[in-house]
C-alpha cells in the first residue's frame, strides 16, 4: 500500500504528460525520465535506510513524543530488503531489455527509456497473476505489444476487408504480368524457405527441455514452465530479426543440432513416449505459431503499407522522420554510402546528419529519386499507457488471462 502511494502518482504524472507530448510532438523529453528515476531511487534508499534504523526512531517515537511505558507494544515498519532488491533487480533488467530492444530496432529510445521508468515505478503486486521472478516487468512488456498487435489486427482485417475487391484484382493483374508458378518461386523460394527452417530445431530444442526437466526446473529454478513459455514466445516475436540473424550462422546451429540429438537422445533413453509427445506437440505448435504468425503479419504489412506511409519531396525529409523498409533497403544496396557515411538507422528516426546525406546525394545523383517514403507517426507511449492500465487491473499477464478464462474453458 506505501508504494502505491509514493510510486503511482508519479508514474501517472509521467505516463499521462509524456503522452500528451509524444502524441503532440512526437518524442519523450529525457527529463520525465530522470524525474522518474530519481524518485524511484530517493524512494529505494530511503528505504533501505530506514530498515536499519526503523526500531530505534520508533522506540524513540513511542517514549518520548507519545510518552507510552516502556512495557508498551511498539510495532515497527519496515519493507523487506529482498523486496526492495527485486525492485531494483527488475528495474535494471527491463533497462536492459529495453536497450537491446532499442539496438535491434524494436522502438525508439524515449520509448524503451520510459518502459524502464514504468517497470521501475509499478509495484510488484501488480505481477502477481503472472510472476516472472526474474523479470517481473516482462508481464507489462507483452501486454504493451499485445495490445498494439491486436489494435493493428483489428484495424488490418477490417481494411483488408473493404480492400478486398482491390486486392483481388491487383492479383489478377500481377498473374496476368508474371506467371502463378513464376509468383510462388519467387515468395517462396529455396534460400528463404531456408532461412525460416534453421530456427526451427532451436525451438522445439527448447520446448523439449522445458518439457522434459519441468519439474527440476520449477523445483530449483523456482521459475513457472507455462510462463516461461510465454517469455520465449514473446522473445522470439520481439527479436525475431535478431534471432533469424542468429541461427543463420553455420557454428551456432551446428551447435544447436548437436544438442538437440543430445537432448532427444537422453529423452529416448529415459522415457521415450513422453519424449515423442513432447516432440509432436512441440512441432504442431510450431507449425500453428509460424503460420498464423505470418498470415497474420502479411494482413498487418498491407495494413500499414496502404494507411501509415507517406511520400514527401526529398527536401522535405526531416530529422526524426523514419523511413520505410523499401527505402532503407535501397539505401544499403549502395554500400559505400550506407557503410561510410549513412550508418545505421534507429526507430528513433533520422539523424540530422543522415538527412543531409540523403538530401546531397539526391542533387548530385540524377538516378536517386527525388521522393521519399517515411512512416507516419505512432503515439506508442499512448499504447504504453494503456499497457500500464491494463497490468493493474489484470494483476497479470493478458496472454495468461486468455489461457486461464477462455481457453481453458
Amino acid at each position: 500500500m506505501i508504494f502505491d502511494i509514493l510510486f503511482l502518482p508519479v508514474l501517472f504524472f509521467i505516463a499521462a504528460i509524456t503522452c500528451y507530448e509524444d502524441f503532440k510532438y512526437g518524442k519523450v523529453r529525457n527529463k520525465w525520465i530522470l524525474l522518474g528515476i530519481f524518485w524511484g531511487v530517493i524512494v529505494v534508499v530511503f528505504f533501505v535506510a530506514w530498515y536499519f534504523i526503523a526500531s530505534p526512531v520508533t522506540r524513540f517515537y513511542y517514549l518520548n513524543v507519545l510518552n507510552f511505558s516502556p512495557d508498551s507494544p511498539m510495532p515497527v515498519f519496515t519493507v523487506n530488503p529482498s523486496y526492495l532488491g527485486t525492485v531494483l533487480w527488475n528495474f535494471l533488467v527491463a533497462f536492459v531489455v529495453a536497450f537491446l530492444m532499442w539496438r535491434f530496432g524494436a522502438w525508439a529510445a524515449g520509448d524503451a527509456k520510459l518502459f524502464a521508468v514504468f517497470a521501475f515505478l509499478l509495484p510488484l503486486k501488480y505481477y502477481w497473476k503472472t510472476y516472472f521472478s526474474y523479470f517481473p516487468s516482462f508481464v507489462l512488456l507483452s501486454n504493451i505489444f499485445l495490445l498494439i498487435f491486436l489494435y493493428l489486427l483489428f484495424r488490418s482485417c477490417f481494411f483488408s476487408f473493404k480492400s478486398l475487391p482491390f486486392l483481388i484484382s491487383g492479383l489478377r493483374k500481377n498473374f496476368k504480368k508474371q506467371g502463378i508458378w513464376e509468383k510462388v518461386s519467387e515468395k517462396f523460394s529455396w534460400s528463404k524457405l531456408k532461412k525460416r527452417l534453421r530456427s526451427i530445431p532451436c525451438f522445439i530444442w527448447i520446448f523439449l527441455i522445458l518439457g522434459l526437466f519441468q519439474n527440476t526446473i520449477e523445483d530449483y529454478l523456482l521459475i513457472n514452465v507455462l510462463s516461461l513459455q510465454i517469455l520465449i514466445f514473446g522473445s522470439f516475436v520481439l527479436f525475431n530479426k535478431f534471432w533469424s540473424d542468429v541461427f543463420q550462422k553455420p557454428v551456432i546451429f551446428r551447435v544447436i543440432i548437436f544438442f538437440f540429438i543430445l537432448t532427444f537422445g537422453y529423452g529416448l533413453i529415459f522415457s521415450w513416449v513422453l519424449t515423442w509427445q513432447i516432440l509432436f506437440q512441440s512441432i504442431m505448435m510450431l507449425v500453428i505459431f509460424m503460420t498464423v504468425f505470418t498470415l497474420l503479419g502479411k494482413v498487418i504489412d498491407f495494413y500499414v503499407s496502404q494507411t501509415s506511409i507517406s511520400k514527401i519531396k526529398i527536401e522535405s525529409l526531416k530529422a526524426k522522420m523514419n523511413l520505410t523498409e523499401d527505402v532503407i533497403n535501397e539505401i544499403k544496396k549502395d554500400e559505400k554510402l550506407y557503410n561510410n557515411q549513412i550508418g545505421q538507422f534507429y526507430t528513433d528516426g533520422l539523424t540530422q546528419e543522415q538527412v543531409d546525406i540523403i538530401k546531397e546525394r539526391a542533387r548530385k545523383n540524377k538516378n536517386f529519386s527525388k521522393t521519399i517514403s517515411i512512416y507516419k507517426p505512432f503515439p506508442f507511449v499512448v499504447w504504453m499507457f494503456i499497457g500500464l492500465i491494463a497490468t493493474m487491473f489484470l494483476k497479470g499477464s493478458m496472454v495468461s488471462f486468455f489461457i486461464k478464462n477462455i481457453f481453458s474453458g
